[in-house]
């Protein structure tokens, strides 16, 4: 399976939150931040996790066995803090008792008239932590004894921190989260961006993130020759966007995490790259039993003409007639070929096999693509009824022979070494499989074309009781089998590849504590507790969503 997910996973334990509790007392604080507040990331601290927590990640974080690991990420969050410079010397432990601590990372965007000069928009950075007394003031008498550390914190009446940069952003700062806070009028509770970003979150959620997309003329874009900047993001419709948000949840057994971009779907904007909802999706037929499976339906087409259109009326006449040029030439062959779903299937899942690449096609201008425009690029290796194979490598590479006239000799059985050669391509009627893994391509080809197909994934108790978690219609999903992942391994190749890090003096350490604890049944600890991964994404009148479940 795609490694770099499974690393998303993992990482995912660190917005483990805080009890219910807490959260009450803190489901407030961004709705006091600046009204011109445009980022943040909002984490409610590991200070009280349910220890009966029957969600997958709170019971992996209560788990004894999994206390290295948590000492890791706790370390390592430790360690960034103690090379920013204004935070050395400050006491190790009080940076690690703020991670217990909710907190607030955020951006604003300030306007100023420099002498001469346009009106330029400013973003100004600031982090507000909640804190106890007594650490909070051992932290401010750390900060304040550094020449440039007490112009830049301020520890409030109420037990907020607060920090910036910029002494105005400071003092705004020390205000909203002092014992008298501002009028809500002038706060982020006030923006309509703000109460659709909220509107988005479920359950409890432990860690949300808000993005607030600025106004273009505030973006105040690059000017280059030949390339109208300001002209090409205006063709882009990027002001139809107009909020990025997500959220993690631990209140329910099964919840995880939550992303929208939310704004105006009409056409012509960026959310046409997005395909419609579908009740299924015809690249499913290809995952066999036991597979796991990730689907996206996006209108490329749609999407291709949308920046077509912004590139040429940002460009000089010279370019972008160059550009026309290529353009009608991709339009003409590429894009009629392609039906709009586009899947990964990992045959089966935590081994060397590399993933099978599924897209549907409308098979007449398929074969007209694979005839004339790709031909230089692929090989023949042989049909078996409706179904054409090719290999991707140039032609030169292929032994030559007399008998064809020095082209190379289709061969239909050669097999492909998983993860080594050439990638193997099958041309069904409806579907495109391409992969490294030949075999695992042959048998998908043939199954998606047979009058009486195996039993695939879609045939699967487990698979159809979770597909039933996600709405009816869909945009996208994925189907991640946890169970067949070698978890030890996958620690093992973590290590490895952290103890080359040479800009990192930490990471070698690290490394050496995540070998050890895989040596010791760390692959166990995170197989008792992470069994499915569920994805979903839909498109409605608000935007995009995305939702995604771990069992």
């Amino acid at each position: 399976m795609n490694r770099a997910k499974i690393t998303c996973l993992f990482l995912a334990v660190l917005a483990i939150a805080a009890a219910p509790a807490a959260r009450a007392q803190t489901a407030n604080l961004a709705a006091r931040l600046p009204a011109n507040t445009i980022f943040y990331v909002y984490f409610r601290g590991t200070a009280s996790i349910p220890a009966g927590s029957k969600n997958a990640l709170g019971s992996l974080w209560n788990d004894p066995g999994f206390a290295p690991a948590r000492q890791i990420i706790e370390q390592s969050v430790v360690d960034s803090l103690e090379h920013n410079p204004r935070l050395a010397g400050v006491p190790r432990g009080d940076l690690e008792s703020l991670l217990a601590h909710p907190m607030i990372f955020g951006i604003r965007l300030t306007q100023g008239t420099p002498a001469n000069a346009k009106p330029q928009s400013n973003g100004q950075g600031f982090l507000v932590v909640e804190t106890e007394g007594k650490t909070g003031k051992e932290l401010r008498a750390a900060l304040a004894a550094k020449p440039s550390g007490a112009s830049r914190v301020r520890l409030t009446s109420t037990g907020f921190l607060v920090y910036s940069e910029n002494p105005a952003t400071l003092a705004d700062l020390a205000r909203r989260f002092g014992a008298h806070a501002p009028a809500e009028s002038s706060s982020l509770a006030a923006v309509p961006a703000f109460a659709q970003a909220r509107a988005e979150l479920r359950g409890h959620p432990t860690l949300d993130i808000f993005l607030r997309v600025p106004e273009m003329p505030l973006l105040h874009p690059q000017v280059r020759p030949g390339f109208n900047t300001a002209a090409f993001l205006k063709a882009l419709h990027l002001e139809r966007i107009q909020v990025l948000c997500g959220s993690m949840d631990l209140s329910e057994p099964g919840s995880l995490a939550h992303f929208a971009i939310l704004g105006d779907p009409a056409p012509g904007g960026p959310f046409d790259l997005f395909g419609a909802n579908a009740a299924e999706f015809s690249t499913l037929a290809a995952a066999p039993a036991g597979a796991s499976y990730d689907v996206a339906r996006l209108d490329l087409a749609a999407g291709f003409t949308l920046i077509e259109h912004a590139l040429s009326v940002s460009l000089d006449p010279q370019q972008a007639a160059r550009l026309n040029l290529l353009t009608g030439i991709f339009s003409a062959s590429v894009l009629p070929a392609l039906g709009g779903e586009y899947a990964t299937v990992w045959p089966h899942p935590g081994s060397d096999e590399g993933p099978v690449l599924a897209i549907t096609i409308h098979e007449k201008a398929a074969h007209q693509l694979f005839q004339s425009a790709l031909a230089s690029f692929l090989q023949p290796a042989g049909q078996e009824g409706d179904i054409l194979f090719f290999r991707a490598e140039p032609p030169s590479s292929a032994p030559a022979s007399a008998k064809t006239g020095g082209k190379p000799e289709p061969d239909a059985k050669s097999p492909t070494p998983a993860g080594r050669g050439p990638s193997f391509i099958a041309l069904t009627p409806h579907l495109l499989l391409a992969g490294h893994d030949e075999q695992a391509v042959r048998r998908m080809a043939l199954a998606v074309t047979s009058a009486h197909p195996p039993a695939g994934l879609a045939a699967e108790a487990r698979f159809q009781a979770a597909r039933a978690t996600l709405p009816a219609e869909l945009s996208g999903f994925g189907y991640f089998d946890l169970t067949q992942i070698d978890w030890t391994r996958w620690l093992e190749r973590t290590a490895a590849e952290w103890a080359k890090n040479d800009k990192n003096p930490q990471a070698a350490r690290h490394a050496q504590a995540i070998e050890t604890w895989a040596r010791e049944g760390g692959g166990a600890v995170l197989a008792r507790h992470l069994h499915l991964l569920l994805l979903g994404a839909w498109k409605d009148s608000t935007g995009v969503h995305w939702r995604g479940d771990l069992h």
